[in-house]
Order: C-alpha cells, then sequence, then structure tokens
C-alpha cells in the first residue's frame, strides 16, 4: 500500500509538473508575439520617420539651391578676387617706390624689361606700378649708370637728407655732350628707354 500511494503520489506532481509547463510555455509564446508586434509597430514608425525627414531635407537643399541666396558665396568670391587685385596692385606701386638711386636704378630696369615685351613706355609703368612722370624725373640718374658707371662715380653722392628729384638734377647739369650723345644713341637703338626728361 505504501507503494502505491507512492506511485500514485509521483504521477500527481508529474501530472501538476507537466500543467505548469504547458502554462508558462502558453505564458511564453503571448508575450514573445507581444513583443514583436511591438518590434513591429516600432520599426515601422522609424522608417516612416526616416522617410520623412528624407523628403524634408531634399527638398530643403533643392530649394536653398534654387534661392538666390545661393549666389552669395560667388559674389563674396568676387569680392574676394577684386581685393586680391587691388593689393597687388598697391603692393606693386608700394614695391616700385624708389628712396635712393639703387633705388631708381632697380626700378629703370623693371620698366625697361617690361618695355621690351610690352613695346609701350605706359603700359610698361602700368605693368611695374610706376607712374610715367616720375620714371621721366629720375630716369637720368639710371640711364647715366648704365652708360658711363665710371662718370656716374664721379659726381657728388646723394645724400640722405636730399630730394632724389634734386639729385637728377645734379645729374642732369653735370652730363657732357658726349655723354648725351651716347645716351641718346642707346635710346635709339631701343637700348634705353625713350623717355625724355621732365623736371618742374
Amino acid at each position: 500500500m505504501v507503494e502505491k500511494d507512492k506511485l500514485m503520489l509521483m504521477a500527481q506532481t508529474i501530472q501538476t509538473l507537466k500543467q505548469e509547463r504547458d502554462f508558462l510555455r502558453q505564458t511564453v509564446l503571448k508575450l514573445s508575439n507581444r513583443g514583436a508586434k511591438k518590434v513591429k509597430k516600432v520599426l515601422d514608425t522609424s522608417t516612416e520617420c526616416s522617410t520623412s525627414n528624407t523628403d524634408e531635407e531634399s527638398m530643403t537643399s533643392s530649394s536653398s539651391s534654387d534661392s538666390p541666396d545661393s549666389d552669395i558665396p560667388r559674389k563674396k568670391r568676387k569680392s574676394h578676387k577684386k581685393t586680391k587685385r587691388a593689393s597687388r596692385s598697391k603692393s606693386t606701386k608700394h614695391s616700385t617706390r624708389a628712396t635712393t638711386p639703387d633705388d631708381v636704378l632697380r626700378r629703370y630696369n623693371k620698366v625697361f624689361n617690361a618695355y621690351k615685351k610690352e613695346g609701350s613706355i605706359s603700359k610698361a609703368c602700368a605693368k611695374v606700378g610706376v607712374d610715367r612722370n616720375t620714371l621721366a624725373l629720375t630716369a637720368v640718374v639710371a640711364e647715366i649708370q648704365l652708360v658711363d658707371a665710371e662718370f656716374y662715380r664721379s659726381i657728388p653722392k646723394f645724400r640722405t637728407e636730399e630730394k632724389l628729384f634734386d639729385f637728377a638734377k645734379r645729374c642732369l647739369q653735370s652730363l657732357t655732350t658726349d655723354l648725351k650723345s651716347v645716351i641718346e644713341n642707346a635710346k635709339q637703338e631701343r637700348k634705353l628707354l625713350p623717355i625724355k626728361y621732365k623736371f618742374r
């Protein structure tokens, strides 16, 4: 009798465990189905949001490209280029400013090289960034150095407190007839700039 009771008790326990197992299985299935539905809803919602955002961004980008404001960067670039050109021309003029006879010679040579390419003194002066009248006022200083350096050394030296125009006048006054003739011939042969002196 004792063994039968044990067997019956074990059978009841097994049956109870099976029922609990089935109950747990159903519960898990229900929960998993609900979770899957929720995940699907979340995925669908996120897909719709991303699609709408993409459409809005594409519309915004197309409208911004079609708007007149898109031309602003181009205008800025053009103005920036103009500013660069202006600064270059200013720097060129500043670099061709002469304060000593050596500066006069360097500036003269720059204009002369530009003249050989351009074929015009006005264009050459504009390219180098020097006024033609200013060049004419000091040209004799460079011409004497190029034609007869020894004669140039015989002229009283340029003083720091002296103006270049005054020094150029002294150079012109010191010219001999022969040296004037040599300079004129060099101008005719295009070895010097064909420019006339202009003194106030």
